[in-house]
């Protein structure tokens, strides 16, 4: 948590599983270099030769798969995403915890924003380094099988810039004005319910396809904004249950 001002940013980091598909497959690739360089250093010729050839056969299902990316054809073993939540327009208090007593009339979320920290293997360079790994294997030099092992298996730190992630912030802030109109403090919801219709349209600008229904929803709860004493938990409920759809996407 870090504290800018009148407002608090939380962040908060998640690894995420990967699924058995490409990131699965260089996973495999790495687990098979691995056990490939344990068997190096044990000098066992047939596992190891055994070792490499199931992480070449993964290393060109992952190229057949992936035919038309772009190169380096980078795939993440290991993936981290932070995201960062701003609340603007709250009490300052020494503890960086977001209560209830340290929101304001006017406290909404102002920002979410993401940034992903990627550990990926470089499919291309593994393919070359696998097959030196081989041939160095089968001529029983040891040395420079282990080091074309170590080349194949090494991972690339990729990171991902900083982007403003509107759909959260109109989910954050949905979820904050109904937590408003459950406190009895119906006012309240208007600031962060009009942040979420801001974060709608924004939405809708980067997203076309989805443009007319998010706009068309801004909308709608922009006019509820300035009437937040009509508000229902039902209603954002529903909106919010719109925003998670359009996140799963």
């Amino acid at each position: 948590m870090i504290r800018i001002g009148g407002a608090l940013i939380f962040t908060a980091a998640m690894a995420f599983a990967q699924a058995p598909d490409l990131p699965g497959l260089a996973a495999g690739v790495v687990a098979q270099t691995n056990l490939a360089r344990q068997a190096v250093e044990s000098r066992d010729r047939a596992a190891a030769l055994d070792h490499i050839g199931q992480a070449q056969a993964m290393a060109a299902d992952i190229q057949n798969k992936a035919a038309g990316q772009s190169m380096p054809l980078l795939i993440p073993v290991q993936q981290e995403t932070e995201t960062t939540t701003t609340y603007v327009d709250v009490k300052r208090r020494k503890s960086g915890e977001m209560t209830p007593d340290r929101m304001k009339k006017r406290t909404h979320v102002g920002d979410v924003e993401q940034q992903t920290t990627a550990e990926s293997l470089d499919v291309t360079t593994a393919v070359a380094n696998l097959a030196a790994a081989k041939a160095s294997v089968e001529r029983m030099d040891w040395t420079a099988a282990a080091t074309d092992l170590a080349n194949a298996g090494s991972l690339v730190r990729v990171e991902g810039a900083d982007r403003e992630m509107p759909l959260p912030r109109a989910e954050r802030n949905l979820t904050l004005a109904r937590t408003r109109l459950a406190e009895g403090k119906s006012s309240a919801a208007a600031a962060p319910l009009r942040e979420a219709a801001q974060a709608l349209s924004e939405f809708a600008r980067q997203n076309p396809g989805q443009a007319q229904q998010a706009t068309a929803m801004g909308q709608n709860i922009d006019a509820v904004a300035r009437h937040s004493k009509d508000v229902t938990a039902g209603q954002i409920d529903e909106w919010v249950r719109t925003v998670q759809g359009w996140e799963k996407r």
